[in-house]
């Protein structure tokens, strides 16, 4: 294909934002945690004559942040072909086959930004995902480009992805770790050339491990905890306990651990004399991080909560 000629063959996630034509405002590349999962947003010119990106290691999944364009792309080898990409819709791309040329123009003129998040998925943490959760072999999972997808669930993850990246540590590692288990298991099950069907999990079997997590979970609040760990307590894949974790609790696993760090934080500042940068390790945060997260969730920062009580 005229262009692809002078691209390299193949390269990863972290080396597509040298390709692609928009700038960088966002990304997660470099930050903890993030380790099968990479975000990118960018902010795209208005229209593009023609620009050319090579196929990645990784899957791509990208949905339009802001903004609609339409124009022409061609993928892989194949040829030109229209299309209009609305805003909070989704391109698919199989990872080693995912090489896109493109042109386009905004479909408004009245200044709306262009923006495309970029998330770039490990094939294999997909095929890790799919033996933990899944019916049949995990090898050579097929997922067939896709462009113009509107799926509210993938929305909803990419969207608290992308404020993850914005702002890290927002939700921190167990999150980041849900939302790439969530997400890879929807894959499988809706977007797979022959889709997967996800195992369900034993509640009976597994109703006496709460108790046995939450007591875990309790004596870890000053440590980096992380779903995998939680999950083998509970003897459960993460993607299972993740969502068994919801269903018997009423709420996900990272919100229970911010509500528990911050409910032990209010009693630390109540009860104890301790300074605050001695309280935000004992919660498992850094002194920014906790003094941040606090006001979020109770309204005020904790030296002044102190004075309030």
């Amino acid at each position: 294909m005229e262009g692809m000629d002078r691209l390299p063959a193949l390269i990863s996630g972290a080396e597509y934002e040298d390709y692609h034509p928009g700038t960088v405002a966002i990304s997660s590349k470099g930050q903890k945690y993030w380790d099968n999962l990479l975000l990118t947003r960018y902010l795209s010119p208005k229209c593009s004559a023609g620009s050319a990106c090579p196929a990645t290691t990784d899957h791509i999944l990208a949905f339009s942040d802001s903004g609609a364009v339409k124009g022409h792309y061609a993928f892989n080898t194949g040829k030109w072909q229209p299309y209009v990409w609305r805003q909070r819709e989704w391109l698919l791309g199989q990872a080693f086959q995912n090489a896109c040329k493109s042109r386009w123009n905004a479909l408004s003129d009245d200044g709306t930004e262009l923006s495309v998040c970029y998330l770039h998925l490990s094939p294999t943490f997909l095929e890790n995902v799919a033996l933990q959760v899944a019916d049949r072999d995990a090898t050579n999972i097929e997922l067939p480009h896709q462009l113009g997808i509107s799926d509210p669930l993938m929305l909803q993850l990419g969207l608290a992805l992308r404020s993850e990246a914005e702002c890290p540590n927002l939700y921190g590692k167990i999150f980041i770790e849900t939302a790439a288990h969530l997400l890879a298991t929807h894959l499988l099950k809706n977007y797979s050339t022959t889709p997967y069907r996800i195992s369900k999990p034993n509640h009976r079997r597994h109703g006496g491990a709460w108790r046995t997590v939450i007591d875990y979970i309790h004596s870890k609040l000053d440590k980096e905890l992380s779903l995998q760990a939680i999950a083998g307590v509970a003897n459960m894949s993460p993607y299972h306990f993740a969502h068994t974790f919801k269903d018997t609790m009423g709420i996900a696993p990272h919100r229970y651990i911010i509500k528990t760090r911050i409910e032990k934080a209010k009693r630390l500042l109540r009860d104890t004399n301790l300074p605050i940068n001695l309280i935000a390790l004992e919660v498992g945060y850094t002194s920014s991080h906790f003094i941040r997260m606090f006001k979020r969730l109770v309204g005020v920062s904790p030296g002044i909560y102190r004075k309030q009580i």
